[in-house]
């Protein structure tokens, strides 16, 4: 197999979607290519012992450029005569920009997690709404100059690369109406492959526990966490249902959930692992309303085996017909949840489909593999 680099921001611990994107693109990548990775990494502990995966954690926090990575790819690019260059997350784009000046005849395929630029304008006015007045003066021209920022190198490493990946079809229309003149893009679904932890359940069991879980600081997990309990789940703690909130830093609006219904919710913060709660769990919630980027976590529920009711809006990156339950309001949330626990037949036909499902979905796309082989050789 011809030689290939791949240069990112995170592979390890996988707790985070990007880390989890990673690594579903090396196992899936080392396939066709070759694949050198070199990744930044917060502390040598988290490292996973792979001799293809170079860790660096002398990194500027600020712009996760590390000046030894940099080093190290030039030597690994010009001794093996690499072609092929692959740059996974905006936040690389200072390696992107550099190699690009230092092997022009390379090419450099970025790999987008996100609209990252609106993804950052949300974020930093999620930030604005929460100040006072006084702080809001100083606050809103640091987040516009910030904000055109994220605008300016996307449009960069979308416009200058020589193709690039999208983690989500929606993703790339937005980026075209986004952007003018953008390399040609190529869809690359999450492939992280997560192991069964639901198979010894007894599928004829139903607790009414039910589970939320993804980053809690992230924005549209914050919505849509404040909006579930809000508009459903104050109706299931009348009836006794259990809601599971696992993730790391919750918002203070969840905690205030909490507050509310008490007796009704447990928040568990970060957990190392989440087996024990795709146990317990009859059913994982995914009540996203926004954000861009596919959402893993709906990945995540439906290959470890639990039951998943989740909106059309994170739903719609994947070929889903009946393998979950779809709810867009509190009314069919309520519905979805009232049918799984009652008609005990389409809760077995719905482990069923979620199984077929995803004994068919992890492949490399013909294109993206044709690709990868092309611009390597």
């Amino acid at each position: 197999m011809n030689k290939a680099v791949l240069i990112t921001h995170k592979v390890f611990p996988l707790d985070s979607g990007d880390a989890l994107y990673n690594w579903g693109i090396i196992e899936h990548f080392s396939t066709v290519v070759d694949l050198c990775v070199y990744t930044l990494i917060e502390k040598e502990g988290y490292k996973y012992k792979d001799s293809s995966i170079k860790y660096y954690s002398d990194y500027n926090s600020r712009n996760y450029y590390s000046s030894k990575m940099y080093l190290d790819l030039v030597e690994c690019i010009s001794k093996n005569k690499i072609k092929l260059i692959l740059v996974s997350h905006h936040l690389m784009y200072l390696y992107h920009r550099k190699l690009r000046k230092k092997f022009p005849e390379a090419t450099i395929i970025y790999i987008s997690h996100n609209v990252e630029y609106l993804n950052d304008k949300e974020r930093y006015n999620c930030a604005l709404r929460k100040k006072a007045w006084n702080e809001k003066i100083i606050y809103f021209p640091y987040s516009q100059i910030r904000v055109f920022r994220s605008w300016l190198i996307e449009k960069e490493l979308l416009t200058k690369s020589n193709a690039y990946l999208s983690i989500s079809k929606t993703d790339a229309e937005i980026h075209k109406k986004l952007y003018k003149s953008i390399a040609k893009c190529y869809y690359l679904k999450p492939l992280i492959k997560f192991p069964n932890t639901c198979r010894s359940k007894d599928r004829r069991l139903f607790k009414k526990k039910i589970m939320i879980l993804g980053s809690m600081s992230w924005y549209p997990n914050v919505n849509g966490v404040v909006w579930f309990c809000k508009n459903v789940m104050n109706v299931l703690a009348s009836e006794g249902y259990m809601l599971y909130i696992i993730g790391s830093n919750p918002d203070p609006a969840i905690l205030q959930c909490k507050e509310e219904l008490r007796d009704n919710i447990i928040i568990t913060g970060r957990v190392e692992k989440v087996d024990e709660y795709f146990n317990i769990c009859d059913i994982s919630i995914i009540p996203l309303f926004e954000g861009t980027g596919a959402k893993i976590k709906l990945l995540e529920s439906m290959c470890r085996g639990i039951l998943t009711v989740s909106t059309s809006y994170a739903a719609k990156d994947y070929d889903i017909s009946n393998e979950i339950g779809i709810a867009d309001s509190g009314e069919e949330f309520l519905n979805q949840i009232h049918k799984l626990e009652n008609d005990l037949n389409y809760r077995l036909s719905i482990y069923n489909g979620i199984s077929q499902y995803c004994e068919n979905y992890f492949c490399l796309s013909e294109d993206i593999s044709k690709l990868l082989v092309n611009e390597s050789k």
